[in-house]
């Protein structure tokens, strides 16, 4: 068992598409903000850069609402250690569908190197309770913290022009 900040699962040996992961990230310097402890559903893989939906991005309630729809999308009948999200259909809707809105603008991409932390793989037992663990650190590209509440709103308005 490890544990990073508040949120315990198990090492990641390396990141498969469809699992769930907690980590420390830090940019590169830029005017945009970003999330220092990442908790994604990892949706693809290339190379060093990989693509989750972040949801420290979005507030409680919204998590929740992503979280359901995606687990009609679950590859098996019962959650074990070995569930995944089935992820190509599910990329393929994010895009399209009005419904997956806040799962579109939590979209982001991220560089391995960039990792400072050991990956903690989330047992998909615990998904649904890890989503609503507070550990979103959102940094400014400069480096000052900024308020979450505040990328929660920003994130709000963003789903609701899409």
């Amino acid at each position: 068992m490890a544990k990073l900040k508040l949120i315990e699962g198990s090492l990641a040996g390396k990141l498969i598409s469809g699992h769930m992961y907690f980590y420390k990230y830090v940019a590169e310097r830029t005017n945009d903000h970003y999330d220092l402890y990442p908790l994604i559903i990892m949706l693809r893989k290339k190379g060093n850069i990989f693509e989750g939906i972040n949801l420290h991005y979005v507030d409680f309630k919204r998590r929740q609402i992503i979280y359901d729809l995606v687990t009609p999308f679950i590859n098996t009948a019962k959650i074990t250690y070995n569930t995944r999200i089935v992820v190509k259909t599910l990329r393929k809707l994010i895009n399209t569908h009005r419904k997956f809105r806040h799962a579109k603008v939590c979209l982001h991409r991220y560089d391995i190197n960039h990792i400072k932390s050991k990956i903690i793989h989330i047992n998909p037992k615990d998904w649904e309770k890890t989503i609503f663990k507070p550990g979103e650190v959102f940094k400014s590209g400069l480096g000052g913290k900024i308020q979450t509440t505040k990328i929660w709103k920003q994130t709000l308005i963003l789903a609701r022009k899409s």
